[in-house]
């Protein structure tokens, strides 16, 4: 599904240049949900942004699908987007003029869906907020910012979605809510999400730990198997065991 080889990203600056990433390689399988951990700084949130196309590396490669996102025009990797991606932006990224009902449709709407605002409807009811629909984002908390904005990442029931801290400012019932909408998606979607909560990282199937810019180690997260029901002894007509 997507394929990740020696990717680094420098950021130049007057006395040396920064390293946000460094020679980072690793493979995501369709339909895995990832968890990208580590300490602030460490380089998640850039990663993100170049797994989305959002940036451009220094250096290494990006293959989505066989498709090297460095070989596209910023046109081709719009589109790109549009068509393949769902982003969950740490700081929302609504349109402040746009209803809550009208940022979560546009996506949709701009790939002509005539069902674009009933599918907004039901996605903003999905994440708690149907009462919310008219508001604007500055209306809005900023845990309800965040529910409009994974509606959003959704509505075109992209192919990979990535997610930046998409619990990071609901409490604990809203966050569990919002977890089992992006999970539940995982049928149909591969899920590559950035998170500072270990008991979050521990769902996914696989954790990338970064450090200073490099993959510290990945963690395989074996999900454990169910007890099994005893079986009850076999009782024969005359009500003996």
């Amino acid at each position: 599904m997507l394929q990740v080889k020696n990717l680094t990203r420098k950021y130049p600056s007057a006395e040396f240049d920064i390293i946000a990433l460094n020679s980072v390689s690793f493979q995501v399988e369709k339909n895995e949900v990832i968890a990208i951990t580590g300490a602030s700084g460490s380089g998640k949130s850039t990663l993100l942004g170049l797994l989305a196309g959002l940036d451009r590396p220094t250096s290494g490669s990006i293959e989505v699908q066989g498709t090297d996102l460095a070989e596209l025009s910023e046109d081709a990797l719009a589109l790109w987007r549009g068509s393949n991606l769902g982003y969950v932006f740490q700081n929302y990224q609504l349109i402040s003029s746009l209803t809550a009902l009208e940022n979560v449709a546009l996506p949709a709407e701009l790939a002509s869906d005539n069902d674009a605002y009933e599918k907004a409807r039901k996605l903003l009811e999905s994440v708690g907020i149907s009462h919310r629909l008219n508001n604007y984002p500055g209306q809005l908390s900023g845990g309800e910012q965040q529910r409009v904005a994974i509606a959003r990442a959704l509505i075109r029931k992209p192919e990979i979605i990535l997610a930046d801290e998409p619990t990071g400012n609901l409490d604990s019932v809203s966050g569990d809510a919002i977890l089992n909408l992006l999970f539940a998606v995982r049928k149909s979607a591969t899920l590559i999400m950035v998170t500072h909560n270990p008991k979050i990282a521990e769902l996914a199937d696989r954790e990338i730990i970064l450090k200073d810019g490099k993959i510290l180690r990945e963690i395989i997260h074996r999900k454990k198997a169910a007890p099994r029901k005893k079986k009850k002894p076999a009782v024969n007509k005359t009500g003996k065991k």
